[in-house]
């Protein structure tokens, strides 16, 4: 019992401080990760205060920028999702197709269907005989209609627009500048801190306890500093690559994959199904977005030749029988139906009758006349009031 009750005391006073733990936690890392450069310039000359200003200074500028990069990347992102949507819908589609047939994409939705049918009959259900026991005791009174109201904003005064644009980035600037500050603090009192730690832990054999500590941070800097190198050289890499192939925000994704991969064996696992995914979704040749040009030049006007000759009366191979047809004028009337593909030039026909073709069927009414053209064209002369 003690144990459960020591690990939910740690738990809640870690939820109550996560807004100093955060910070010092960030601080104690980048310290550990900034101290092998200060040493350095502490070995070209350089003055305490100065070599840890100015790694700082360059550090955090250089966060400044990748920040920027992201930001950037993700607003280009955002302004082009719309003209992504038809790529999107096409590979939803096509997964569905994949997916044994949509079979399982029918199912699961078929099964939400059912389930939302049988919550809103169970609801129904235990209202009713509300309603009725309810409705025993009370007259039938009239409902009153509802009155329409419209809500209506204030105007906007110009502090309150400066407090909604600036109040949301007021926590992120107060964490880093508490990042910086302990980072600063850490690295300048680094020796200081290390003599007070070692005090809590006891004075006994301080000489070996110091070099312990000393080689520990060492190692842990040169651990740091060797992974921020791995994951840089496994994001450039992803970056340089999706670029070269055309896939859009590609510095985005190489930063996504370098900083997932600080996540121990599970980080590069993360990032790999979203790049595979922005490469099945852009790299098909076939979705890219379509586009169009005009061409202008020079046609030959194209040549009709006329069709074979024929009398006045079609002949017998171009009738199909007849069919009764209903006429408003007229009711149902047998009208005697003809292949189009078999009427030569200057055959007539007399409504009522069909004309019927691969596409379409003509319908002369009757009263009608059609005659055949010299080209196959059919010309109607409607004589019906």
């Amino acid at each position: 019992m003690l144990p459960i009750l020591t690990a939910g005391l740690v738990v809640a006073f870690l939820y109550v401080a996560r807004d100093v733990i955060v910070p010092i936690t960030l601080a104690v890392l980048l310290s550990f990760l900034l101290a092998p450069a200060v040493r350095g310039l502490r070995r070209l000359g350089m003055g305490r205060v100065a070599a840890v200003s100015f790694t700082v200074l360059l550090a955090f500028l250089a966060m400044l920028g990748f920040a920027a990069i992201v930001v950037q990347e993700a607003s280009s992102l955002a302004e082009q999702i719309p003209e992504y949507r038809y790529n999107i819908e096409v590979k939803v589609r096509s997964l569905k197709e994949v997916t044994l047939g949509g079979r399982v994409f029918h199912r699961v939705a078929s099964m939400f269907r059912d389930l939302g049918k049988e919550l809103k009959q169970t609801e129904t259900q235990i209202s009713t005989p509300a309603d009725r026991g309810s409705a025993i005791g009370t007259s039938s009174v009239e409902p009153t209609k509802p009155l329409p109201v419209e809500i209506r904003q204030p105007e906007l005064e110009p502090l309150q627009i400066a407090q909604s644009l600036i109040g949301p980035l007021l926590q992120p600037l107060a964490m880093a500048g508490l990042v910086i500050v302990f980072v600063i603090m850490f690295l300048l009192e680094r020796g200081d801190l290390r003599d007070r730690l070692l005090r809590l832990a006891g004075r006994r054999d301080l000489h070996r306890t110091t070099v312990a500590m000393d080689d520990a941070a060492k190692r842990v800097s040169r651990y740091l500093l060797r992974q921020l190198v791995v994951n840089g050289c496994c994001g450039l890499p992803i970056g340089f690559g999706l670029a070269v192939i055309g896939i859009p925000n590609a510095a985005l994704w190489g930063i996504f994959a370098a900083l997932l991969r600080f996540i121990p064996y599970l980080g590069i696992v993360i990032a790999s199904p979203w790049i595979l995914y922005q490469i099945w979704l852009f790299v098909a040749p076939a979705l890219y977005k379509h586009e169009r040009s005009a061409i202008t030049g020079l046609l030959r006007k194209p040549a009709f030749e006329p069709i074979a000759k024929g009398a006045a009366k079609p002949e017998s191979g171009a009738g199909r029988g007849s069919r009764p047809v209903y006429f408003a004028s007229t009711g149902f009337v047998d009208a005697p139906t003809y292949d189009r593909a078999a009427l030569k030039a200057g055959n007539r026909i007399e409504g009522p009758a069909l004309i019927e073709e691969h596409a379409s069927t003509t319908v002369l009414h009757p009263g009608d006349r059609l005659e055949v053209d010299a080209f196959g064209d059919l010309i109607i002369e409607i004589r019906r009031s």
